[in-house]
């Protein structure tokens, strides 16, 4: 199939009905840009019509290094061609679509911009329409406070998260199927602010919640749910390391592991990034434990393995992952007398 898109892309530099057939093809079956390549989502981004362009957009896969740069740029181009007379509700889409781009990008500063104009303007809605607009406003906060961490900003991330928090814990109190999965989801990312700051027990009971609504979730539906699982044994394990409570976080973070390496065998693209995080991890509480060490070793250098990958593909995102887990590495080789 990936030929073939190559092929009709090709085709339609000269001839506009192997442009039109290529666009017919995707109007039909918009999953297939899983294998689209730059050139053809050049040419969405250039000719497409913007329902079709929409549509792409929308069945883009997040994390595929090719597609990063004309992800970005077709959603920025949705979002400049929207009319002024556009709906606050679609603009607020095409701008949080937008932010979570600018971030897979690691253009934070762009990215919060983004959010925050997203974040505003689903504020106005749900004040007007709670019911059909605060599952909106929550993703948005959440997402922002993701952004927020990444650019250090943790005191304003923790805001973001909470507010997302008290409106899933919310929701999901009257929806428990509908709305129990953003909870956990916002849990997760606020234990990872609340650990940013030194909030040590309040970041694990922040991970423990997400852990056990994610396990729960994970029983019934493991294809979608066991990878936010892992991530939130992960940082659940950082989480009770901090505390210091070791046996605690070995069990966990070899649980995370033996998770993350599933998915990560099928979808590589996808992730290998929480792998990569998990391994190093691994490798953390064990070093700081000092205890097993020959496995924090192997684990270590995994991650490194991998990260070095990833910052060939995306520097910006992953090089101070990288600067970390060959800290943790040195640090083991020096506990084992290595150093």
């Amino acid at each position: 199939m990936r030929r073939c898109l190559i092929v009709l892309t090709a085709a339609a530099a000269w001839h506009p009905v192997a442009g039109a057939a290529l666009f017919a093809l995707l109007r039909r079956r918009p999953a297939l840009v899983a294998h689209a390549t730059a050139p053809m989502m050049k040419l969405v981004i250039d000719r497409a019509p913007d329902d079709l362009a929409a549509a792409v957009e929308s069945a883009l896969p997040r994390y595929s290094t090719e597609l990063l740069w004309p992800a970005a740029a077709l959603a920025r181009r949705l979002y400049d061609d929207l009319p002024a007379t556009a709906a606050a509700a679609d603009r607020a889409q095409r701008l949080e679509n937008l932010g979570l781009r600018l971030s897979m990008l690691g253009r934070w500063e762009d990215a919060v911009m983004a959010t925050t104009e997203a974040v505003g303007l689903y504020r106005r809605l749900a004040a007007n329409n709670h019911t059909e607009f605060e599952p909106d406003l929550a993703g948005s906060l959440n997402n922002l406070s993701v952004t927020l961490s990444d650019l250090g900003l943790h005191r304003d991330a923790l805001a973001a998260s909470t507010q997302a928090v008290d409106i899933r814990r919310r929701l999901a109190a009257v929806n428990r199927t509908a709305f129990e999965p953003g909870l956990a989801m916002a849990l997760n990312n606020q234990s990872v602010v609340l650990s940013n700051l030194g909030r040590r027990h309040d970041a694990v009971a922040a991970s423990t919640q997400a852990v056990e609504v994610y396990r729960r979730l994970a029983a019934t539906n493991p294809t979608a749910f066991e990878p936010h699982l892992a991530r939130a044994l992960t940082n659940h394990g950082a989480d009770l390391s901090d505390l210091g409570r070791l046996q605690d976080a070995l069990t966990v973070t070899t649980e995370a592991i033996d998770i993350h390496r599933r998915p990560a065998a099928v979808h590589p693209a996808a992730f290998v990034p929480d792998l990569a995080r998990g391994l190093w991890v691994f490798a953390r509480v064990r070093a700081a434990g000092r205890v097993e060490l020959p496995q924090a070793l192997t684990a270590g250098r995994e991650s490194v393995d991998l990260f070095e990958e990833l910052c060939r593909q995306r520097p910006q995102v992953f090089t101070s992952d990288l600067h970390g887990a060959r800290a943790t590495v040195a640090e083991v080789l020096e506990s084992l007398g290595h150093g």
